[in-house]
């Protein structure tokens, strides 16, 4: 199975799969990728292939890819086995865009893989208190551009700044806005100017190698010559054997490209000569690059192009930022009146809801012999501003009042509610909700405490209504609750060594009778109370019969 690793635990990791599930996986052997030593092989945001314990794996070291996926090796051999128990393991990292690391904290030769197949990284660059460095968002930029991730900048606290400081530092943007355009830098001018220099420092000894290299092919005697001398020689003899032809024709290509060589070497002599003004020009350009470089913080050329388009883009953030705050702030306006609207719409519903629900817990209490009940839920209104704190539940505070006796007003459910009552309040409350709120299994833990007779009765009977769709484990004390189980598991202590221990063990249907006459009271061997067992377990099966 495929899936994303959403979250990294230290010692496992959260994949989500592609069919929506979150699970927990491991990592089987040791990962390389592209020779990056990492104490984080596998990393938030990699897509990776997971496999259960019971499946094998095999990945080969010869480095195959399979369609859009990379094998990964194994530490110690070309394949390996998972062990057979119920851990997943991740067994393939898919290939990544990108990719954040950095040095491991401990391990100064081996790096921290952070993040991988980042969509977009954001710097939040403060303009005061305190300022982010130039320094430090270049080193940002160079390395997310070093990994092939995305970037933006994003200008906080533009509206920390007094209007004194922000035409301050309008100022001083605009000046070095204009100072860094006006210098006209171009990707690749520090390097062709540092090749002019080179070139003029270096002028007297190009000229002299040119021109030994010319006499060496042109002069009398030369190489041209001595070709040419050559080639006439075999020329003479070369319709006696096609070897010889092939090796005139040889030398004659040789005497061409040396001809061709003199005529280059003529034209670079006849052109080298000192320029003084293109030497004056080029050390003002370098001296002026350097100058920029020293007043800016920054290294090389390139820096100094990225650092104009920071300089812009910080400029129009503060000139605009009048006008942007009052567009977001219409927009906030907008969005939590919105807010409001859609808390509003949720808080209606739920009063529906709520009101149909708390009747019918009312309902269900009258059987359980709280005939005067009270049930409701009350709701606290909120005020405009509370809407930035609206959540996926909207803004409503629900308190749920309750009272018992006929005559008494409600109160907050924990502050009135005794113990039977709450056991037979929660009863109510997961019978009404048994069909609708999608719960697999129900854990009932003494909930008969407080309660007995007839009510004992009718709450063993919604146990069989509810178990009808939801599984339902209860530790009870009452035969009457029992009795409507379909299966009965005894939990008893003993001592042991000195030491107590508790055990668990299923019933048979001759021991769960004989568990229900203990349960009423009665004596192993006693008639009166077995007849009273059989008496209620047949009318439990007819009960459960007729549902």
């Amino acid at each position: 199975m495929h899936g994303i690793v959403i979250r990294n635990t230290g010692n496992s990791y959260v994949v989500r799969t592609d069919d929506g599930q979150e699970v927990e996986c491991k990592v089987k052997g040791n990962f390389r990728l592209r020779g990056i030593r990492s104490t984080s092989p596998v990393a938030v945001g990699d897509g990776v292939t997971v496999m259960k314990s019971t499946e094998k794996a095999t990945s080969k070291t010869s480095g195959k890819k399979g369609k859009g996926r990379k094998k990964n090796e194994a530490a110690d051999s070309g394949e390996f086995q998972v062990e057979h128990d119920e851990t997943l393991f991740i067994t393939e990292i898919d290939d990544r865009r990108n990719y954040i690391v950095r040095k491991a904290s401990n391990l100064s030769k081996q790096s921290h893989i952070l993040a991988a197949n980042v969509d977009l990284a954001l710097l939040v660059v403060t303009m005061a208190r305190p300022e982010t460095s130039t320094p430090f968002i270049d080193r940002f930029l160079a390395s997310a551009e070093a990994y092939r991730v995305p970037t933006a900048l994003v200008f906080n606290k533009m509206d920390d700044l007094s209007e004194e400081e922000r035409e301050r530092r309008m100022e001083f943007l605009r000046f070095a806005v204009d100072e860094i355009r006006g210098a006209d830098w171009k990707e690749g001018d520090e390097e062709e100017l540092l090749q002019k220099r080179t070139k003029i420092n270096n002028l007297e000894k190009i000229l002299f190698s040119v021109k030994e290299a010319l006499e060496y092919i042109s002069s009398d005697g030369g190489a041209c010559d001595a070709l040419r001398g050559a080639r006439r020689a075999l020329n003479a003899v070369a319709g006696l054997d096609k070897e010889y032809e092939k090796l005139t024709d040889t030398l004659e290509n040789i005497a061409e490209e040396a001809e061709d060589a003199s005529s280059a070497l003529s034209e670079i002599a006849d052109g080298l000569y000192f320029d003084e003004n293109e030497a004056t020009y080029v050390e003002n350009r370098l001296d002026e690059l350097r100058s920029l470089q020293r007043k800016y913080g920054v290294k090389t050329q390139e820096e100094i192009v990225v650092l104009l388009s920071e300089k812009e883009r910080e400029y129009d953030a503060l000139a605009n930022s009048a006008e942007r705050s009052e567009k977001l702030r219409k927009e906030i306006s907008g969005l939590l009146k919105k807010i409001l609207e859609s808390c509003g719409k949720l808080t209606a519903i739920r009063k529906k809801a709520a009101e149909k629900f708390c009747a019918g817990v009312c309902d269900e209490l009258k059987t359980l012999n709280i005939p005067h009940a009270q049930f409701s839920a009350a709701f606290r209104e909120y005020a405009d501003e509370e809407a930035v704190n609206a959540g996926e539940n909207g803004l409503d505070s629900i308190s749920f009042m309750f009272s018992a006796n006929a005559g008494e007003p409600q109160k907050p459910l924990g502050k009135i509610i005794s113990g039977g009552e709450m056991s037979r309040l929660m009863l109510a409350m997961k019978t009404r909700l048994s069909d609708t709120n999608g719960i697999s299994t129900y854990v009932f833990d003494e909930i008969d405490a407080g309660i007995s007779g007839k009510t004992a009765k009718v709450v063993g009977e919604k146990f069989a209504k509810i178990a009808k769709t939801t599984q339902i484990i209860a530790v009870s004390h009452l035969a009457q609750i029992a009795c409507m189980s379909d299966g009965e598991f005894l939990i008893e202590k003993k001592e042991e060594n000195g030491k107590t221990r508790t055990f668990i063990r299923a019933l048979s249907a001759e021991e769960q009778k004989e568990e229900i006459v203990r349960l009423l009271g009665g004596e192993q061997g006693e008639q009166a109370a077995y007849l009273h067992a059989e008496e209620l377990l047949q009318r439990a099966r007819e009960f459960k019969a007729a549902l």
